[in-house]
C-alpha cells in the first residue's frame, strides 16, 4: 500500500504545482509564436517575470491533460482505499 500511495504522490505533484500557480499567482493570456493562446502563470515573487522562460506557460490542452490526470489519480486513490459508491448513505 505504501508503494501505491508513493506512486499517487509522484503523479499529483505536477498538478499541485499548477494549482498553486493558479491559486496564489496571477495570470496573463498571450498569443504565442504559432498564433494560439497560452496562459502565463506567475507567482507574486516573480511579479515582473510573466514573459520569462521560468514562468509557467500552459495551453488549454495542458489544463485539460492535468484535469484528466487528476481524475485518474482520484480514481486510483478510491481503489487503493476501497471506496465504493454503494457505501455512500442515501
Amino acid at each position: 500500500m505504501k508503494e501505491a500511495f508513493e506512486s499517487l504522490w509522484s503523479r499529483i505533484e505536477p498538478i499541485r504545482n499548477l494549482r498553486n500557480h493558479i491559486a496564489h499567482g496571477y495570470m496573463l493570456l498571450q498569443e504565442n509564436e504559432t498564433g494560439s493562446f497560452e496562459l502565463s502563470l506567475s507567482l507574486p515573487k516573480d511579479l515582473d517575470q510573466e514573459y520569462a522562460v521560468a514562468a509557467k506557460h500552459v495551453t488549454f490542452d495542458d489544463l485539460q491533460a492535468n484535469l484528466k490526470e487528476l481524475t485518474s489519480v482520484i480514481e486510483a486513490f478510491k481503489e487503493i482505499v476501497g471506496f465504493r459508491e454503494s457505501a455512500l448513505p442515501e
